[in-house]
């Protein structure tokens, strides 16, 4: 991979770094008793928080599914059984908040996907995007020594589950972009083939559908960071280059 690639950190000027994984454990962000809400241990949860739960369980259907009985003891398969939006939310609203709290503690234990999402909800910052860009870049550029295969499925969900966790708009810009150049990084390093630069061409226009919606300020934040995507791709594969110059200027012209 190219070593003179900028590896700025700051939002809107930092391309795909290759980092190491941070490892959370139990006393991280979740540990905090802002987690706990407001209600007392004794009391039913309140409407957000089932929201919130709700919101969770219904991304991670097959995790969910191997919390057999936590919240339905009688059914010996746990979630299996449950696939209606208001069964599921009964249940949730026979739970008292301890049993929430228990029961959000335990998705997180099972899945850094599940962590992340819940994370990324309590509250969008710096630190909750770098665990989805390391999503990102694990699905679409994992080590070439291990045996992880590439995943545009995986790297697409990262970004959905963003913008499902938090509506924060800027940070999915922020992650579609990122999923471009983790994408364009690979084929000028390795080829790859036209399915995986037709992705990056998709999502390079949702991104830049996305940018023209934006303020003046984040306009100005991130076309720097799209014209040097562009630029970097100039001697990809498969037309790569030539389609993303010509995508931005179509939306953005380049001065004279």
């Amino acid at each position: 991979m190219s070593e003179d690639r900028s590896r700025a950190d700051s939002r809107g000027t930092q391309p795909c770094p290759r980092t190491a994984q941070t490892v959370y454990t139990r006393s991280g962000a979740l540990g905090h008793p802002a987690v706990e809400r407001s209600e007392s241990p004794h009391e039913p949860p309140s409407v957000a928080s089932l929201r919130f739960v709700d919101d969770m369980l219904r991304n991670q259907w097959t995790l969910c599914a191997g919390i057999n009985g936590r919240i339905a003891p009688e059914r010996a398969d746990g979630f299996a059984g449950i696939r209606t939006q208001p069964s599921l939310s009964r249940l949730l609203r026979e739970l008292k908040q301890a049993e929430l709290h228990r029961l959000v503690m335990d998705l997180c234990d099972r899945s850094a996907e599940n962590r992340s999402f819940v994370e990324a909800r309590l509250g969008a910052s710096e630190q909750n995007l770098s665990s989805f860009k390391r999503r990102i870049e694990q699905a679409l550029y994992p080590d070439p020594m291990s045996s992880k295969r590439i995943s545009l499925v995986a790297a697409r969900k990262a970004v959905s589950d963003y913008q499902r966790a938090t509506g924060d708009a800027r940070g999915v810009l922020d992650l579609m972009l990122y999923y471009v150049e983790c994408g364009t990084e690979e084929v000028v390093d390795l080829g790859m083939d036209d399915r995986f630069c037709a992705s990056l061409e998709s999502m390079f226009d949702r991104a830049l559908e996305q940018l023209k919606r934006n303020d003046t300020d984040t306009i100005q934040a991130y076309l720097p960071r799209f014209r040097a995507l562009v630029s970097s791709a100039e001697d990809a594969a498969w037309g790569l280059g030539e389609y993303l110059d010509n995508r931005l200027n179509a939306v953005f012209p380049a001065d004279p």
